[in-house]
């Protein structure tokens, strides 16, 4: 009984180290999102705290140039967190771009698979036929030495 041999192995490994390739990728763009949305996180939180300076501050007296100082730094806060909320879609749509790509990779790994799976299935067919054949001769052969042919 001869081997099987699925001769489209190579294409099928290629197609799994492909996938590989994109899980890394997708991974690398998965951290890197949760980097920029910690990058948000922070400073939104400096801006918070700054602005409940500014209150206390301006409840307690603080001079006009310091609260000056303080608003400018506000500003400044808001103006980093749309570049980061800008920065974090960014991360965001690449994350999504290679999503898609991983699971493009995993279904043409997983139609080779399946051919391959197919192609399995036929060999056995074939062989237990081949096999049913030989067992038929052999049954056709010992009933014609029994009859006396």
């Amino acid at each position: 009984m001869p081997k099987f041999s699925f001769a489209m192995q190579p294409v099928l490994n290629y197609r799994a180290q492909v996938e590989k390739c994109r899980k890394g990728e997708y991974a690398q763009a998965i951290m890197k999102l949760e980097e920029e949305k910690e990058k948000l996180f922070e400073i939104e939180s400096i801006k918070k705290n700054y602005m409940m300076q500014m209150t206390k501050n301006s409840a307690d007296g603080a001079t006009v140039s310091a609260l000056r100082q303080v608003s400018v730094f506000i500003k400044h806060m808001a103006y980093k967190k749309e570049e980061q909320e800008q920065n974090v879609q960014h991360a965001f749509s690449i994350s999504e771009t290679k999503r898609d790509e991983l699971v493009e990779a995993m279904k043409k790994r997983k139609i080779m698979e399946k051919l391959k799976e197919c192609k399995y299935n036929e060999y056995l067919f074939c062989e237990k036929k081949g096999e049913q054949m030989i067992n038929d001769q052999t049954v056709s052969f010992k009933h014609t030495l029994k009859s006396g042919g």
